[in-house]
């Protein structure tokens, strides 16, 4: 039983051993329709590919210059913040130099 399917896959093999199929000349001409087709493709695919990582690229250093401007205007707004404190610690400690001055008077 086992050397039937062998027979029969060797007979199959010898059959198509010598076998050849020649292509019309009109399927050559389909064939290299097809492929010029596909070439355009692929050069499509890439554009896409390189617009999508330009994109990408565009947002990550936009996001970038975002988060670190909105961290600069923070650190000025706490400056400012500082700043005006201190002012204000100022004019208060003016005044009082004042008033203790017209009292000594």
């Amino acid at each position: 039983m086992k050397d039937q399917p062998n027979k029969l896959d060797q007979l199959i093999k010898n059959s198509f051993e010598d076998f050849e199929l020649e292509p019309e000349a009109s399927s050559w001409v389909q064939i290299e329709e097809k492929l010029d087709k596909n070439a355009n493709n692929k050069k499509v695919v890439y554009f896409y590919k390189y617009a999508a990582a330009a994109s990408i690229l565009l947002l990550l250093v936009a996001g970038f210059y975002f988060v670190s401007n909105q961290k600069s205007k923070s650190e000025l707004a706490k400056s400012e913040t500082k700043i005006e404190k201190n002012r204000t610690e100022k004019t208060k400690n003016n005044l009082n130099f004042i008033d203790k001055k017209d009292s000594i008077e």
